[in-house]
């Protein structure tokens, strides 16, 4: 029997690549762009509408950011194939979670590197909104993690879980640090990039395990 799209293990590893370079965004930030600091600078410095070469650096994020959807959607459709219709409806969440996370970063990016990199004790609308982006996105994850393991998947159901506490508690250290004006907004957004790709690219890898090749 032919296998379907997203059956095929380099739909998988595509995702893993836009989960890496995610990752690297910052490395890749400050090797086209020297001046970039990636400990001191949240990525968000590299989509400013003033930034150097932004147009090339959102390009970049905005591959990977689809190389993840394209994880969520193979999820989806394998749920579906095993009739598993609450992770269907978890994924489905989080699938549009991630969308509209996509596309708020690409119609609405910082004015200006300064209102990124800046002390202030304010919350922007723009850093507000996303806020809770990422947290109806971290609720979505929590429960793909509860369905994985109503499917007796610990190792995914941890992993799920994991991600999406943490990815409320280094979004909220962020503006906690950003507030504080300490120069290690970069780390901590780095953390949150992390935390925020760790479950899908971790069960990408999970998935490819099992399938031939």
């Amino acid at each position: 029997m032919q296998q379907k799209w997203w059956q095929q293990r380099f739909v998988w590893l595509a995702g893993i690549f836009g989960g890496v370079v995610i990752v690297l965004m910052p490395l890749l930030g400050g090797l086209f762009w020297r001046l970039f600091q990636p400990i001191a600078y949240p990525r968000e410095v590299l989509f400013a509408r003033d930034a150097p070469m932004q147009a090339g650096f959102m390009g970049v994020n905005l591959l990977g950011n689809l190389l993840i959807l394209l994880i969520f959607s193979a999820l989806f459709l394998l749920a579906q194939y095993h009739r598993e219709a609450k992770l269907m409806v978890a994924v489905r969440g989080a699938t549009i979670g991630w969308a509209v996370w996509v596309v708020f970063a690409v119609i609405w990016p910082p004015t200006s590197m300064a209102s990124v990199i800046s002390a202030d004790q304010t919350i922007s609308v723009r850093a507000l909104v996303s806020l809770i982006i990422v947290i109806l996105l971290a609720v979505s994850f929590y429960q793909i993690g509860l369905q994985y393991g109503r499917l007796d998947h610990p190792a995914l159901n941890n992993v799920w879980r994991l991600a999406a506490l943490l990815m409320i508690l280094f979004s909220i250290l962020r503006l906690g640090v950003q507030a504080m004006g300490l120069p290690l907004i970069g780390v901590i957004d780095q953390l949150f990039a992390i935390s925020s790709v760790l479950a899908p690219v971790y069960t990408a890898v999970y998935i490819v395990r099992d399938i031939q090749a």
